[in-house]
C-alpha cells in the first residue's frame, strides 16, 4: 500500500544519502549544493557523523541574493586560488555548438571524466540574417547572368537587384521566353535597374566573348552567374553522343567559356549553378548530373588558382523553373530523393549569408538543399556509402513504424496483437536513442539494463508524444520498466483517447496491474516522490 511504499522510499533515500556520507574522510566536510533534497524533506540518519563529519547545505542562489559582498568576496578569493594554481580546473571535454548532439550522446553513455563544456558558436556561425556584414553587390558595374531571362535564374536577377545590382546583363539564347519574364523584366526597369536581354549561345565562346567586350566598353563587369542548363532525362542505355551534348554543352561549355573570357576582369563573385544531384544521383539525369560535376571540378580549380568561384548545389526550388511548371515531376523527385524543396528567395538569401562569410574560406561547393532523409533512404542506394555515414548515425534508423496509422490499426485488434505492435514500434524508437539495431533489443528487459538513463528516457517520451500524440508522463518510462511495460501503458492510452474513457480504458489499465512486482513498486515510489516534492513545494 502506499504507506509501505512510503516508509520503503524514505529508508532508501536515507541509506543512499549513508552511503554518499561514509565517502567522507574522519573530521571532513560534506559540501550539499543540490536542492532536490531540500524540497523533498530527504532525511538523513546521524551514523556517519560518529566520526566528526561536517555537513553543509549551501544554496547558491539565496547566498548571491542575500549575502552579495560575500558571494563577491568569496569569488574573488576562489579567482585568485586558481590564478596561482593552488586549485586547478576540472577535468573536462569540449564540444563546439554544433556538436551538442555529441556532447548530450557522451553524457548520456558516461563516458566522460569531469564535465562536458559546451563551447558558443562563433558569430559567422549563427543563423541568416545575424550577419553583421549583410552581402551587397558593386552598383557600378555589369553583374551577368546567364540563363538569366526565366526561372531560377531571372529570380536570382531580382535578389542582385535588392542587394544593390543596379546593372543586369540577362544572358540566353533567344531573350526571356514568356510574357510573363518580361513583366517581371519591365519591374526591375521601372525601379531604375539598367536590365539588358542578351541572345547569345554561352557554349559558343567566340559569341560570348563578343558580348562581354561590348558590355565591358561601357561598365566593367563585377560578376557572373552561371545558371543556364537544358534538361533531357534518359537511362544510359537511350543515350547517344547528340543527346549527351545537349545537356553538356550550355553548362560545362558555357562556363568553361566564362572562366576563359573573364580572366581580365576584376570579379567578385564567380558563381555557377550545380545541383544536389552530384551527391544524390538522380535517375535518368547522367549528363545533367556529370555536367554539374564539372562545375564542381572548375570552381575548385579556380579557387585553388586564387580566383573567386563557388559552385551551389541547389536542391528543389519549388515555386520557378522546371518544378514549378511540372509538379508532378517535383513529387516524383520528393517521394524519391527526399528534396522538400525551397522557395527560390528563400534559397537565395541562404546564398547570401554563406557568401557574406565566405571570405576566408577555401571551399568552392556550396550545398543548399533540405532533404527528408528518411524518405531518402527508402529510395536512393547512395545514402549507403561511407559518405552519408554521419547522417546515417544521426537520423532514426526504423521507418516502417512512422508509415503506420496506430490509430486506425489498433482498435481493430486484440490486446496482445496490438501490444505486439506497439512494442515494435517502441523498439524502433528505442534503437534510434540507443543506437541499437531494434532486433537486438529485448522487450522484456528493464530499460534501465538496455543503457537508457532519464535523459533517454527523456527522448523516449518525446518520440511517442511525436508519433503517437500521446503524452506519457515521465514516471511511466521510469527506470525499471520495460519496453513491453511502457507498451501497455501506450496501449491504455490509446484505448481511452479512442473509447473516450469508457470501460476499454478500464480493461486496457488492467493489463498494467500484470507487471511484475518490481516494476509495479518502482513505477509508484517515483509517483510517491513526485507527489511528495509537489506538495513540499506547495507548502
Amino acid at each position: 500500500n502506499a504507506r509501505s511504499a512510503q516508509f520503503f522510499l524514505e529508508h532508501a533515500l536515507a541509506f543512499v544519502a549513508e552511503l554518499s556520507l561514509r565517502l567522507v574522510k574522519a573530521f571532513g566536510r560534506f559540501v550539499e549544493l543540490g536542492k532536490r533534497d531540500y524540497y523533498a524533506n530527504t532525511h538523513v540518519g546521524l551514523r556517519p557523523f560518529r566520526r566528526n563529519v561536517s555537513y553543509f547545505g549551501v544554496d547558491l542562489d539565496q547566498l548571491v541574493a542575500g549575502q552579495p559582498e560575500l558571494a563577491q568576496n568569496l569569488m574573488r578569493e576562489l579567482a585568485a586560488l586558481f590564478a596561482d594554481e593552488t586549485f586547478r580546473p576540472l577535468p573536462y571535454r569540449a564540444f563546439e555548438a554544433r556538436r551538442i548532439g555529441d556532447a548530450f550522446r557522451l553524457m548520456q553513455q558516461s563516458g566522460h571524466i569531469g564535465k562536458i563544456v559546451v563551447t558558443p558558436p562563433d558569430a559567422r556561425e549563427l543563423a541568416p540574417g545575424t550577419s553583421a556584414r549583410p552581402m551587397r553587390v558593386d552598383a557600378r558595374g555589369w553583374h551577368v547572368i546567364t540563363g538569366g531571362t526565366s526561372g531560377f535564374g531571372l529570380a536570382t536577377a531580382a535578389w542582385l537587384a535588392d542587394r544593390g545590382a543596379k546593372r543586369l546583363a540577362l544572358v540566353s539564347r533567344s531573350g526571356p521566353a514568356s510574357v510573363e519574364a518580361q513583366g517581371e523584366i519591365e519591374a526591375l526597369r521601372v525601379r531604375g535597374i539598367d536590365v539588358r536581354t542578351c541572345a547569345c549561345d554561352v557554349s559558343d565562346g567566340a559569341a560570348l566573348g563578343k558580348l562581354l567586350a561590348k558590355l565591358r566598353r561601357v561598365h566593367p563587369i563585377k560578376g557572373i552567374v552561371h545558371a543556364a542548363m537544358v534538361l533531357d532525362d534518359a537511362l544510359i542505355a537511350n543515350l547517344d553522343a547528340e543527346r549527351i551534348g545537349t545537356v553538356l554543352r550550355p553548362k560545362a561549355d558555357g562556363a568553361a567559356n566564362l572562366d576563359r573570357v573573364t580572366r581580365g576582369d576584376k570579379l567578385d563573385y564567380f558563381l555557377m549553378y550545380s545541383s544536389v544531384t552530384t551527391l544524390l544521383g538522380n535517375a535518368g539525369q547522367a549528363a545533367y548530373v556529370a555536367a554539374n560535376a564539372y562545375l564542381e571540378g572548375l570552381a575548385q580549380q579556380r579557387r585553388a588558382q586564387g580566383r573567386p568561384a563557388l559552385a551551389v548545389r541547389w536542391g528543389a526550388i519549388r515555386d520557378t523553373g522546371v518544378l514549378a511548371r511540372n509538379a508532378k515531376t517535383g513529387a516524383d523527385l520528393a517521394r524519391r530523393s527526399g528534396a522538400t524543396g525551397l522557395r527560390a528567395r528563400d534559397a537565395l538569401d541562404m546564398l547570401a549569408a554563406a557568401m557574406s562569410e565566405r571570405d576566408a574560406s577555401n571551399e568552392a561547393v556550396l550545398t543548399v538543399a533540405p532533404i527528408d532523409w528518411g524518405l531518402a533512404a527508402a529510395g536512393l542506394a547512395v545514402l549507403k556509402t561511407p559518405l552519408f555515414g554521419d547522417i546515417r548515425a544521426a537520423r532514426e534508423p526504423a521507418t516502417a513504424p512512422d508509415a503506420l496509422d496506430l490509430d486506425t490499426i489498433v482498435p481493430t485488434l486484440d490486446d496482445p496483437a496490438a501490444l505486439a505492435l506497439i512494442a515494435r514500434h517502441l523498439k524502433a524508437e528505442m534503437g534510434a536513442i540507443l543506437r541499437l539495431a531494434p532486433e537486438d533489443i529485448d522487450a522484456r528487459r528493464s530499460l534501465a539494463d538496455l543503457g537508457m538513463d532519464s535523459l533517454m528516457a527523456m527522448e523516449l517520451r518525446l518520440a511517442v508524444h511525436r508519433k503517437l500524440g500521446i503524452e506519457l508522463p515521465i514516471t511511466a518510462i521510469a527506470d525499471g520498466l520495460s519496453v513491453e511495460a511502457v507498451g501497455r501503458k501506450v496501449l491504455a492510452r490509446m484505448r481511452s483517447r479512442t473509447a473516450g474513457g469508457s470501460v476499454q480504458h478500464d480493461l486496457a489499465e488492467k493489463h498494467a496491474a500484470d507487471l511484475p512486482d518490481a516494476e509495479r513498486l518502482q513505477t509508484l515510489i517515483v509517483e510517491i516522490d513526485r507527489t511528495a516534492s509537489a506538495r513540499e513545494a506547495a507548502e
